[in-house]
């Protein structure tokens, strides 16, 4: 979500900007935008590390809460059955993060195509 934030509030491309990079290709700048939205989210992510700290230290008892809820309701239901729900939950979070990485891109290499036009 937050690059995408930083590519949406990054200026866009125009001839200007293409005509004074020329010599680079299509892929080449839309990596280019790719890795300078990257290193502000990550660089963004660092800075808010104290208050994610802070949130995750004052949500652990309720956690631990619904972890115990959890492992008495689940305890009749066998080992397999118990740890299915989870991992296609895990697997299907990876898969939609995975598109929407590639959607991004894809529009990125859009953008600096159209833009080179």
């Amino acid at each position: 979500i937050g690059m995408v934030i930083t590519l949406l509030a990054m200026p866009n491309l125009t001839a200007a900007s293409v005509a004074a990079s020329a010599g680079m290709g299509a892929t080449r700048r839309a990596v280019t935008r790719l890795s300078k939205a990257w290193v502000l989210t990550f660089a963004a992510s660092q800075v808010t590390t104290p208050w994610r700290a802070a949130g995750a230290v004052a949500f652990t008892p309720v956690v631990n809460r619904l972890l115990r809820w959890l492992k008495t309701r689940l305890a009749d239901v066998g080992l397999k059955a118990a740890w299915m729900p989870p991992l296609l939950y895990a697997a299907s979070l990876a898969w939609v993060f995975g598109c929407a990485l590639f959607a991004m891109a894809a529009r990125e290499l859009a953008l600096v195509a159209l833009a080179m036009q």
